[in-house]
Order: C-alpha cells, then sequence, then structure tokens
C-alpha cells in the first residue's frame, strides 16, 4: 500500500515537473515572439501592433502560471493599489463623461500585465545576445545606409527617416532629418532602444559573470575593449534620432562599462549616477528652453521656452484650478473642452516661430497631449494614482538592488519629465527584465 501511494506521489510529481517546464518554454516562446513583431512595429489597427495578437496568450499563460505566491511582494501590492485607485477614478469618470475614460485605464492593466508576464519570462543568454544583436545590427546598418547613400530609396527607405520641413532654416535645421528606422517618430525609436540594448548588455555581464566563477580563462581586457567599442558604434543611429530619450540606454551602458572595469580603476565611476542625473537636469533645460541657453551672441542666453512648453503650462494651469482637480483629475470630455480655455495663444505664436511653425497654432490651441508623464496621471487620475505608481517603482529598485535598476529608473524619472513613457510596452518589458537580470545575478 505504502509502495503503491509512493509511486503515485513520484507520478505526479513528475507530471508537475514535465508542466512547469511546457509552461516555461510556453512563456519564453511568447515573450521571444513579442518582442521581435514589437521590434518590427508592425501596425493592424490604431491604436494596435502585431505583438498586441498574442495578448490573449499572456493572459492564459498568467492564469495558468500557477504559483502565485511569487507575486506576493510589496512592489506588487502597490501596483495592485495603484490600479485599483485607477479604476475607481475611471469609474467616475465613466459615469460623469461616457465609456471613453475607460480606455485609458484598460491600457494600464495591459501594460500590467505584460509586465507581470515578462517577469516570470526566462530567456537565454544566447537568445538575448541575438535577438538584441540584430535589432542594433539592422538599425545600424539602415542609418549607416542612409547617411551615405541618402537619396538611394532601396538602401534608405523615407520610412526610416523623419523629415521635418519647418526645421530647415531655423535654429534648429539640425532636426529636419532624423532616423526613426520602423518606428512611427524618432522619439519612439529612442526609448525603444533601450530594450534590445538591455537585452545585449545583460546578456553579455551574464557572461562575463559565469566566466569569472568558473576556472576557464576569462576575456582578455583587448576583447572587452573591442566590444566596448562596437557597442558604441550602436549608438550612431541612437545619436541622430536626436531625442533625449538616449539618456535612457546610456544609462545603461555606463553600468555595463563600470562592471567590466579593473576593480581598481572602478573608483572613478562609483559615483556615476550623479552624471545620470546631471544630464536628465541638462535635457530638462532643452525641454524648458528651445535649444540649449547658451548662445556666442547676443543676448547669450535663449529666453524663449521650448515647444513642449505650451501644453505643459496649460495641463499645469488646468490641474491648478481646484483641489478636487489635483484629487480625482478630469474626464477626457472636460480636458478637450478645458484645453483651450487655459492655453495662452500669444505665448504659443512667439514659440511656435522659432521653430517656423507658426501655421500649426490652430492645434496647439486647441488639443494637445502634455508630454509630461507626471502631468498625464495628475489630469487623467489625481495624485492619488501618481504617488502609487511612485512607491511601486520605488519598492521594485529596493527589492531588485543593483546599478542597472538604479540607474534605469533615474534615467526613466527624467524622460517622463518631457514623454508619455509608461504607456510605451517596452519600457514595461524593459523593466521586468532589468529585474529578472538583477535577481539571477544577486541568485548566483
Amino acid at each position: 500500500m505504502m509502495l503503491l501511494e509512493k509511486c503515485k506521489f513520484h507520478k505526479i510529481r513528475k507530471e508537475c515537473v514535465e508542466n512547469n517546464r511546457w509552461h516555461r518554454e510556453c512563456c519564453t516562446v511568447t515573450g521571444v515572439l513579442f518582442i521581435v513583431l514589437m521590434m518590427m512595429h508592425i501596425p493592424l489597427w490604431d491604436p494596435f501592433y502585431c505583438e498586441d495578437l498574442l495578448a490573449p496568450a499572456i493572459l492564459t499563460l498568467l492564469v495558468l502560471e500557477g504559483n502565485y505566491r511569487k507575486y506576493c511582494k510589496k512592489s506588487y501590492l502597490w501596483l495592485a493599489l495603484f490600479l485599483l485607485w485607477a479604476c475607481a477614478i475611471s469609474l467616475i469618470h465613466i459615469c460623469l463623461d461616457g465609456w471613453s475614460n475607460g480606455y485609458n485605464f484598460c491600457v494600464l492593466v495591459y501594460l500590467a500585465g505584460v509586465f507581470m508576464f515578462f517577469r516570470q519570462v526566462g530567456i537565454s543568454v544566447r537568445c538575448r545576445f541575438i535577438i538584441g544583436g540584430m535589432f542594433l545590427a539592422a538599425a545600424f546598418v539602415f542609418w549607416l545606409s542612409g547617411v551615405l547613400f541618402p537619396h538611394c530609396s532601396i538602401l534608405s527607405p523615407n520610412g526610416f527617416w523623419y523629415i521635418t520641413e519647418n526645421a530647415k532654416g531655423s535654429a534648429m535645421a539640425f532636426l529636419s532629418r532624423r532616423f526613426q528606422f520602423t518606428f512611427d517618430n524618432p522619439n519612439s525609436l529612442a526609448s525603444f532602444y533601450v530594450l534590445p540594448m538591455l537585452l545585449v548588455l545583460s546578456a553579455l555581464q551574464e557572461y562575463f559573470d559565469e566566466k569569472g566563477r568558473t576556472d576557464s580563462p576569462s576575456c582578455p581586457i583587448e576583447w572587452k575593449i573591442g566590444g566596448v567599442a562596437i557597442l558604441l558604434l550602436t549608438f550612431l543611429p541612437l545619436c541622430h534620432t536626436y531625442s533625449k530619450h538616449a539618456i535612457l540606454s546610456g544609462a545603461l551602458f555606463l553600468v555595463f562599462v563600470y562592471n567590466m572595469m579593473p576593480v581598481q580603476w572602478k573608483r572613478i565611476l562609483r559615483h556615476s549616477w550623479i552624471l545620470v542625473i546631471v544630464i536628465g537636469l541638462i535635457c530638462e533645460v532643452t525641454v524648458l528652453w528651445s535649444t540649449f541657453p547658451l548662445s556666442f551672441s547676443s543676448p547669450y542666453i535663449n529666453t524663449i521656452p521650448g515647444g513642449y512648453t505650451i501644453h505643459q503650462k496649460t495641463y499645469a494651469r488646468m490641474l491648478l484650478e481646484s483641489p478636487a482637480v489635483m484629487l480625482t483629475g478630469r474626464t477626457m470630455g472636460d480636458i478637450k473642452s478645458a484645453y483651450p480655455k487655459y492655453v495662452e495663444k500669444d505665448r504659443a505664436q512667439k514659440i511656435l516661430r522659432q521653430y517656423n511653425a507658426e501655421h500649426l497654432i490652430n492645434g496647439f490651441c486647441t488639443f494637445m497631449d502634455p508630454h509630461n508623464e507626471y502631468l498625464n496621471l495628475l489630469t487623467f487620475y489625481g495624485l492619488g494614482v501618481l504617488l502609487l505608481i511612485v512607491a511601486f517603482f520605488l519598492c521594485y529598485i529596493c527589492e531588485n538592488k543593483g546599478n542597472f535598476v538604479l540607474y534605469f529608473f533615474i534615467a526613466l524619472a527624467f524622460c517622463c519629465l518631457w514623454d508619455d513613457l509608461l504607456s510605451k510596452r517596452w519600457i514595461w518589458i524593459a523593466a521586468a527584465i532589468i529585474g529578472n537580470h538583477q535577481f539571477r545575478r544577486q541568485d548566483k
């Protein structure tokens, strides 16, 4: 009898192991396919892309996970509170202004699900290096062909370049032709660039860590220098986006270089997080003023604000109207109707004049996104939701201690000052992968 029960136990245990293996493999295949499709950036119908077709598979694999204890962490508690508060505010707005106010909450739930899914996806070192390396190599090849043969439609497809006619002849003529690759605009490419860069850097870091733990000879310093030089080449397409989002990839690269340095040299970059903050502040200055305020001609300091300040100041004025707005936000219909009342048209005209874009004044005075994640969350959901998402990220940093996590979120905090990055799938995926990478480094 005991022998029979023991055999049954081993049979059940074997089936559980096989099911877990099957589940992990399905998660890996789905995750890799999602990232590859995201790199191709194939639109279906606005606002959906090809990778979103995998949403049912992601939901199914999350439900079939079975081991829900892994979600019993403080960071997930803050994430759940964030979603519950956003849900309550959205329900109030739906009652006041219709079902369209539920769209943004649905996006948040989807992104949170994607984040939780990729937290359980284990992509091998080789696979990460191949996926990230192929994207970076393809971006470099098409960027180089576009630089060398700008008028060749085969080597330099027009869709891979963002042309801004208004910038020609202005103080920012260098913005007239920017690299965007398969994405809708250069800023999207620059923010996405952090994902393939993270895949490559995390794979290389874990490979070198494994080399250091085993008896096999470590890579010569010449090889490491050569690898860093090759990685620097992949930054050239990113630089040609002229996007401030490049700070995300730059922060991770800084950590990688620090980890590769000999122990006696690491003192140089021990507090390099300060450099990320300084660069972030400089980038914010270029948002507040159209070009860097220092000039070689009178008046030496540019006092005309930047284009983003038109709608950012408008949203700030809408928020400061009353304490109730700060606490519960505004409905979508209310935002669109209130926007023209709070925008300063004369100020907007003066700002657009330096961009040679005065003909766009009606669009800027009718409705624009805030291009600031903090203002975005405050306007739609109020102060409570903003504080909860900040608490989630701070808790996530504390749970996954390490320079990769810290530097990434410092850079992200600055990038959210000039874009609504928390609506991007790749940012949440990068946050999940960077946490997995840090966990593997601590676990070994």
